[in-house]
């Protein structure tokens, strides 16, 4: 996902590789098209802020000793292999030497094996699974994970089990990372996981998991948009899951306004 929070990160990425090119005796001023934006069809509000970092990036230096980014792009399905390699491939086609996109479990795997066999960084809005052991250098994110904090968090506070509810694909990729975490020595932490089908009608499903077990409940929330917590969190008010014993942690897209029901 991308949103205004990645602004900033992006900017400074481009800029410090900008950089290198004026070091590169770029000329100043020059239209650059070292970066090929492939943006997902299906996200919603992604081409708006696109737009704002390269507005805030070529208007950086009215002197015009700015090298200025080419502000084009292609739109593509990125959990459509064909239509994701088809868009890495015209991009790369008109010559330029980095990719910025979004990424997603089902897209994840071609992105980094296209990058590392090509040689081309991918920036990506979206967090990476990328580990420093896997072998792969090329696919970068200015979007943090989120699972070695919380595995740390777990660990800290001597969780034993816990829940782990999620909506999407995506959270796959947590999942198996906090399992492997999980199971560092001398941790051995068990993790149910459980998928919600139903976010706006999901009451049986948490009564199901409330009446599982009477000792205290430990949570991960890893759902897909500020409004999945939102209306989550709302229906565990209404079937009283929201009282003490229980303990949850929100992972990943989470407003401000949802931390109000229980804060």
């Amino acid at each position: 996902m991308c949103n205004s929070s990645c602004l900033f990160r992006v900017y400074f990425f481009l800029d410090r590789a900008l950089l290198q090119d004026d070091e590169n005796n770029v000329p100043n001023g020059k239209v650059s098209d070292l970066a090929g934006i492939i943006v997902d069809s299906k996200s919603d509000g992604i081409v708006s802020i696109l737009k704002q970092m390269v507005d805030a990036y070529n208007s950086n230096d009215a002197s015009g000793d700015s090298i200025l980014i080419n502000a084009t792009w292609i739109e593509a399905d990125i959990d459509n292999m064909c239509d994701l390699i088809r868009a890495i491939c015209k991009r790369l086609d008109s010559g330029v030497f980095l990719l910025l996109g979004s990424s997603s479990s089902r897209a994840y795997n071609t992105i980094q094996s296209y990058s590392q066999a090509l040689h081309v960084p991918y920036l990506l809005f979206s967090e990476t699974a990328n580990q420093p052991e896997d072998g792969y250098r090329y696919d970068l994110s200015v979007s943090p994970s989120y699972v070695r904090p919380v595995a740390d968090l777990v660990k800290f506070f001597n969780w034993e089990e816990m829940y782990y509810i999620f909506d999407a694909d995506d959270a796959l990729l947590e999942l198996q990372s906090f399992h492997n975490m999980f199971r560092e020595p001398p941790f051995d932490i068990i993790v149910d996981a459980r998928r919600l089908r139903n976010l706006t009608s999901s009451h049986d499903f948490l009564r199901r998991l409330d009446k599982f077990s009477k000792t205290d409940k430990r949570i991960i929330l890893n759902l897909s948009s500020p409004e999945a917590y939102q209306s989550i969190l709302n229906q565990i008010v209404d079937v009283g899951m929201n009282r003490d014993h229980y303990h949850y942690i929100l992972f990943g897209p989470v407003s401000q306004t949802s931390y109000h029901i229980y804060l």
